[in-house]
């Protein structure tokens, strides 16, 4: 079963964090070996955020980014969105992703849902600009957390992204798919650990949030 996502609109190794701009356009910056994320609050209002995130590959091999996040597949289709993520609370902060989302440690599933992948070649660029609804809610493609606190706290807002890097003949591992978003890849069944995870945060305004009781 896919459970929905939300639409509107691990390995953590040697990271760098920078910034560059000044208040509310200012880039948080973060590196992990060879690929970059950067990642811009561009708007909020009182019920929405939208924040630009650009992925660069600087490695000498391909990047496989987790950024198609669907709802359902439709024949052969899978119904991505630009706007579809996950959002997680960690303490008092909130952290909104597009990587493999892992499987909770009680839950049982006959296999995790994998978004489908974004090829970034070498020396190659990605950028998405997201339209989130506020306040943010918990969301994953395992739960519908329905036991939320009735008031919004205002929370540190963080980006992350999963990707795999692998040599050129790693395509072997995915399938070309169709994606409302056009052709992705799908690689099936790969574990959450296995995919590098790259965060950026914190963003400079805090967010409404509805936080799980």
């Amino acid at each position: 079963m896919i459970a929905c996502v939300l639409l509107v609109g691990a390995l953590q190794g040697c990271l760098t964090d920078t910034t560059k701009g000044s208040a509310m356009n200012k880039i948080i910056i973060n590196e992990r070996a060879s690929c970059r994320l950067e990642v811009q609050l561009l708007q909020i209002t009182t019920d929405l955020l939208k924040i630009r995130y650009t992925f660069g590959n600087h490695s000498a091999q391909n990047v496989y980014l987790f950024n198609r996040l669907y709802n359902k597949i439709d024949g052969k289709k899978f119904l991505t969105n630009v706007n579809n993520v996950y959002i997680d609370f960690e303490q008092n902060k909130s952290v909104i992703s597009k990587k493999i989302f892992p499987v909770p440690m009680d839950l049982d599933v006959e296999r995790s849902i994998v978004p489908c992948a974004s090829l970034v070649k070498p020396g190659a660029t990605i950028a998405e600009t997201l339209e989130i609804q506020l306040p943010l809610v918990p969301v994953n493609p395992y739960r519908n957390l329905k036991n939320l606190a009735e008031l919004p706290q205002k929370v540190d807002l963080w980006f992350e992204v999963g990707y795999v890097t692998l040599p050129p003949d790693g395509e072997r591992l995915a399938v070309n798919v169709d994606t409302l978003d056009g052709l992705s890849y799908y690689f099936g069944s790969f574990p959450a650990d296995k995919q590098m995870l790259l965060r950026a945060g914190p963003l400079p305004n805090k967010v409404p949030a509805n936080l799980p009781k």
